[in-house]
């Protein structure tokens, strides 16, 4: 989720892990003048550490240019999902009257020669493997493992997102979760020692659902109301009206049942919203990431002998992980 940030911090942080003299990323445009290669100018202080990037479809930009050049360096492996595909390097024109144009004059690469920027669309997040067809350009690593230029940087592990039903997310969406941790927090000064959300908290949540969910109707509520009105604007009968009246009850305490249906889901994310009201963003990561299936994965595979395998030329032909 780094959308991304200046280029110097980018190349920076790559110098901290990458060989002297390495090609980090460069920009090509219609203009030589916008040919421009930036390369590591000190030695790494760390050369050898292991290391994971973890990337997903919202990491982009600056981000993308550190993932790339880890991966074509073949310096770590990188974990996560397909990445952003945001590599337009935009220059601003001054004009008159205090106004100014932004055009973009050149794209980033990366290492390998990898063009970042989003090159085609469609439903690639959901591919379970890259096919070698004509639109896809093969580049390859230092190890001589391929890589591709479809969009933005694609991962050496792929790494399922932990999903969340349509019904959790609506609630979620609708800030009820949210308004519940700040009432049931407000009770306390500190975090209660051993914080949990047991039974006892998650019916107070279902009674605190049952009276908001009136003001924060759910979207399937807001649907049916929608069709009601085109109903009524177009004059159909009162039967009607009367069962669309009951099937609106029926649904809304169908919604209500629902809640322990999903009460595993829900109670995690409660559970991360009252530690959001007392850690501060950086305790409230650390306290996520046990449950993080990207740092998970980074954890098994910095632990294991798969990491080498991945690196090494050997393991070339084959996109690694699972989706």
């Amino acid at each position: 989720d780094n959308p991304g940030g200046l280029l110097a911090a980018a190349v920076s942080l790559c110098e901290i892990f990458v060989p002297k003299g390495s090609l980090i990323v460069s920009t090509k445009g219609n203009s030589p003048n916008f040919n421009n290669e930036y390369r590591s100018m000190m030695d790494p202080s760390e050369p050898d550490l292991p290391l994971a990037v973890l990337i997903n479809e919202s990491s982009a930009s600056a981000s993308e240019i550190v993932a790339g050049a880890i991966q074509d360096l073949d310096r770590g492996v990188v974990i996560g999902r397909r990445s952003f595909g945001k590599g337009l390097v935009q220059s601003i024109i001054d004009l008159p009257h205090k106004t100014s144009l932004k055009i973009t004059t050149s794209k980033y690469y990366t290492p390998s020669g990898r063009c970042i920027q989003k090159i085609k669309d469609g439903d690639l997040y959901s591919k379970k493997e890259i096919k070698e067809n004509t639109d896809t350009t093969i580049f390859y690593t230092k190890n001589g493992r391929k890589v591709f230029e479809l969009t933005g940087i694609f991962p050496d592990t792929l790494v399922e997102y932990q999903k969340f039903s349509d019904f959790t997310k609506d609630i979620a969406n609708r800030n009820i979760i949210f308004s519940f941790a700040n009432e049931y927090a407000s009770q306390f000064s500190e975090l209660p020692s051993n914080f949990i959300v047991n039974d006892k908290i998650y019916s107070k949540f279902e009674e605190f659902y049952k009276l908001k969910s009136n003001n924060k109707k759910s979207y399937i509520i807001n649907d049916f109301t929608n069709l009601k009105k085109k109903l009524s604007d177009n004059n159909f009968s009162q039967k009607i009206d009367k069962m669309m009246n009951d099937l609106e009850k029926n649904i809304s305490l169908e919604e209500i049942s629902k809640l322990k249906s999903y009460k595993s889901e829900i109670s995690k994310l409660i559970d991360i919203e009252v530690h959001r009201r007392f850690l501060p963003d950086s305790k409230v990561i650390e306290y996520t990431l046990k449950d993080d299936p990207f740092a998970l994965a980074a954890v098994d595979l910095l632990g294991g002998v798969k990491y080498n395998l991945i690196l090494s030329n050997s393991n070339s032909n084959k996109v690694n992980g699972k989706n």
